[in-house]
């Protein structure tokens, strides 16, 4: 990651020079390659710069070791109580429905759906049902920028009885897209109330492009993938030893937000692009493998996190005071 990432001019999100270089001078002196060296620098950071902690960390449920590296978290607007999670690459095309309230699980089973590696999830309106609201799957992952295409996977969301079954099948549709300037790494995928798509890459090229799906991109003719649209970029710069590198995407009702390893940010579409809405909410000492993240209508911050040598993958909530700064 770019340690130019840390010029330029929204306080709290994209920070000044003098903030940004003393912090890594301070990461430095402290010991760049030591773990808690690290962690003191970016206490003193996010001090330094205002951003808020999250408070009332909230364990949710405790993931099953089939479930060991969830990767996205969705809080079910159709299925109150219900959260729809999945496993990062390499797992089976599945969607799991978990009930925290009872530990219950059911298995959403979307058999020869593409799953190179998905990384996020969201809900919108079915492209062929507008009334009627799906799951869209992110199969966007891709650590070393070498995909010619990624792929979007939509299924209608089910409406769960009192008890959830052990398993369900789901008929699914598939949209293939590709970026206009060669391939890109991307966690975060996005879709609001409207419909429209968005995926926002995770930074690797110095920069958190935001792209948006062309309106019938599931309806393209056989396997030909489709241009994803340039729609601006963040004002947000990754940096490395932040842990500033966005992981999972949400709507909410005023735009985009998205999590790091560290953060969640907020932000809205403005007359020159996309602006910062708020501080950011810390939620670093969740633990290092957090990537999923959902907003709730109510507010409430979701966010789900991978297993670890030491912790099981998990789902948690968060309170986030997202007020102040621009």
């Amino acid at each position: 990651m770019s340690e130019a990432g840390c010029t330029g001019g929204v306080r709290g999100v994209r920070f000044g020079v003098g903030a940004g270089a003393l912090l890594l001078v301070v990461a430095a002196a402290l010991g760049w390659g030591r773990r808690g060296g690290v962690l003191e620098a970016r206490q003193a950071y996010w001090e330094e710069t205002e951003a808020r902690w999250g408070q009332e960390v909230r364990l949710l449920m405790e993931l099953p070791r089939r479930i060991r590296e969830s990767s996205g978290v969705l809080a079910s607007s159709v299925n109150p109580g219900v959260f729809w999670t999945h496993n990062d690459s390499g797992g089976e095309p599945v969607l799991y429905g978990v009930r925290p309230e009872d530990g219950s699980i059911v298995e959403l089973r979307l058999s020869g759906a593409p799953a190179r590696d998905w990384e996020d999830l969201d809900d919108g309106p079915c492209p062929h049902a507008p009334l009627e609201p799906c799951l869209f799957v992110g199969d966007i992952g891709d650590n070393l920028s070498r995909r010619e295409s990624v792929t979007v996977v939509v299924v209608a969301e089910p409406r769960l009885p009192d008890v959830l079954p052990p398993q369900l099948s789901g008929e699914w549709w598939a949209g293939s897209l590709k970026y206009p300037s060669g391939p890109r790494d991307a966690e975060a995928l996005v879709v609001s109330e409207d419909g429209v798509v968005r995926i926002v890459t995770k930074g690797r090229e110095g920069e958190h492009g935001v792209y948006r799906a062309p309106t019938d991109f599931l309806q393209g003719e056989g396997d030909e993938p489709v241009d994803l649209l340039p729609d601006g970029r963040l004002p947000l710069v990754p940096v490395l030893w932040l842990g500033r590198v966005v992981t999972a995407g949400a709507d909410w009702a005023g735009g985009i937000a998205v999590r790091t390893y560290t953060e969640v940010y907020l932000f809205r579409e403005g007359p020159g692009g996309w602006e910062a809405t708020g501080l950011p909410c810390v939620v670093a000492p969740l633990g290092p493998a957090g990537e999923g993240l959902d907003i709730g209508p109510d507010g409430a911050v979701y966010l789900s996190r991978e297993a670890t040598r030491v912790a099981p993958a998990a789902l948690e909530a968060v309170d986030c005071d997202f007020s102040g700064g621009p």
